[in-house]
């Protein structure tokens, strides 16, 4: 019988977090972040991360596990969250994966992941190209050897092109010729989409960018700097950090910094919702999400509790 799962998902901004928290609350439930931000030890302003408070209403994992230098995939993310899945289980709670990476959760739900593993040589390689050439060199040449993973990555994506030409200069092969997902999950899964209207939800992007400088974005970049971090760290260059970054080291003002981290957002947010639609999740109006989402969760538990 396949291990029960909840999953609520939607676009950066929506609230999935707030929803989380009380149906973990009401249900039993522990949350397991995914969210390829709040994964960094320091990122904590521009990445949204759950409030101290609502940690202690329940617990939440994957959140502050590495440092803003180091390198995090998919893979990782589904060994660590398929180990959290196992615990929670066992003291018998139900695990509640919040979180809007796709990556991530279709790599948890449904990846089995037979592409080869990380190479720090080649890994080392592929950086000292970029440094030397620029990323932009690197971006059309995996358009070259691989377009159609290049299609689905943007060429900032810094980490996705080290990644796609690493597994092409080890195998041979594209990264697109690997087909890595199996056609069900592996797990009796509950998936729940939200969404709001896109006015608001891109009102509701723009406000949060307004409201995270004000609470000390950009003091908060300067202290993980002055901890010693490279602003080329891969934490640095998410969405967001990377324009506060250029906005500290004096290649925009605070207005542009504002406006391209509200724009890349939103169009994050795009993506997102494209990536969900493919997925077929249960769509919920954030109007109506605490009633018909605790309705769905309860059906949901019952199902359970009946076959056992």
């Amino acid at each position: 019988m396949k291990e029960p799962l909840i999953v609520i998902s939607g676009p950066t901004g929506v609230g999935k977090t707030d929803i989380s928290v009380e149906v973990a609350e009401k249900f039993n439930g522990e949350v397991i972040i995914a969210d390829s931000i709040q994964i960094y030890r320091f990122l904590d302003i521009g990445s949204g991360k759950p409030t101290i408070e609502e940690r202690k209403r329940v617990p939440h994992h994957l959140i502050d596990i590495i440092d803003p230098s180091e390198e995090f995939d998919a893979f990782q993310f589904a060994k660590l969250a398929r180990e959290k899945i196992k615990s929670i289980l066992k003291r018998g709670k139900i695990p509640i994966v919040c979180g809007g990476c796709g990556f991530y959760i279709r790599g948890l739900l449904r990846g089995e992941f037979n592409r080869p593993g990380r190479n720090e040589e080649v890994r080392s390689r592929i950086r000292a190209r970029a440094e030397k050439e620029g990323w932009d060199t690197l971006f059309k040449e995996l358009k070259k050897v691989d377009p159609e993973t290049a299609s689905r990555i943007h060429p900032h994506d810094h980490i996705r092109i080290v990644r796609a030409l690493e597994v092409y200069y080890l195998t041979g092969k594209p990264l697109s010729s690997f087909r890595p997902y199996a056609k069900e999950p592996f797990y009796n899964v509950l998936f729940i989409a939200l969404i709001r209207p896109r006015e608001e939800l891109y009102a509701r992007i723009n406000n949060r960018v307004e409201k995270m400088w004000k609470e000390g974005w950009v003091e908060e970049v300067k202290e993980i700097i002055n901890k010693g971090f490279s602003p080329d760290s891969p934490g640095l260059k998410s969405i967001g950090y990377e324009d506060v970054v250029k906005f500290i080291q004096g290649k925009v003002t605070e207005e542009e910094a504002k406006e391209m981290i509200k724009k890349k957002t939103r169009n994050y947010a795009k993506r997102q919702i494209s990536w969900l639609k493919k997925e077929n999740p249960c769509w919920i109006q954030l109007e109506e999400a605490k009633d018909k989402m605790e309705r769905m969760v309860k059906d949901f538990i019952e199902q359970l509790n009946a076959v056992r």
